[in-house]
């Protein structure tokens, strides 16, 4: 007959499962507190991978046929409220006079092209539309590991990547980022 209480047969795995989990949790908080500030982007000053955008009128053209101009790599969606609302500033930014233009690639992460299309006619005609299907994810090729929008990557002309930013663009972040650009060129 076995006399070992039931609950003591349990004990031992139950604590290697306790132990297991809170080191998973302990590695979880060690590389949010101890990695890097976000807003100083990993890979700031490596080249911009070069993915190939999907234009909404179906063309396909890589990113680096945009090398030799500072380029504001843009992912947005229609239903995202911050995204809708930093449109027209980045469309006042593609259309900026020169000295203060930066090319804007506004890639939606969208499945269905003719509806990104109108959306963009209706709220920001002058801005060149880009689509990216949901299944893809080439933000994660600029480093991010969040999946948030909107998210912008800011490339130098030469093809370095100069600054990230998961969130909406300020007026503020606009003007440095056309100074970053700028500098980058001397």
């Amino acid at each position: 007959m076995n006399t070992e209480r039931p609950h003591r047969r349990w004990a031992g795995p139950a604590l290697i499962l306790v132990l297991a989990l809170a080191g998973a949790w302990a590695g979880l908080w060690a590389g949010r507190v101890l990695s890097p500030n976000p807003s100083v982007p990993p890979g700031a000053g490596g080249m911009a991978p070069d993915l190939v955008v999907h234009g909404l009128d179906g063309t396909r053209r890589p990113l680096s046929a945009w090398r030799g101009e500072p380029v504001l790599v843009n992912y947005w969606a229609t239903w995202c409220a911050p995204c809708v609302e930093e449109l027209p500033r980045l469309e006042a930014l593609h259309t900026a006079g020169e000295g203060e233009r930066i090319e804007v690639i506004a890639i939606a992460r969208e499945d269905d092209p003719v509806a990104v299309q109108a959306f963009l006619a209706r709220l920001v005609p002058a801005l060149p539309g880009y689509i990216e299907p949901l299944a893809e994810n080439s933000p994660r090729r600029f480093g991010t590991e969040r999946d948030v929008l909107p998210f912008s990557v800011l490339i130098a002309a030469d093809g370095r990547i100069l600054d990230r930013k998961a969130g909406i663009l300020r007026e503020r972040d606009l003007r440095q980022w056309v100074e970053m650009a700028r500098d980058s060129a001397r």
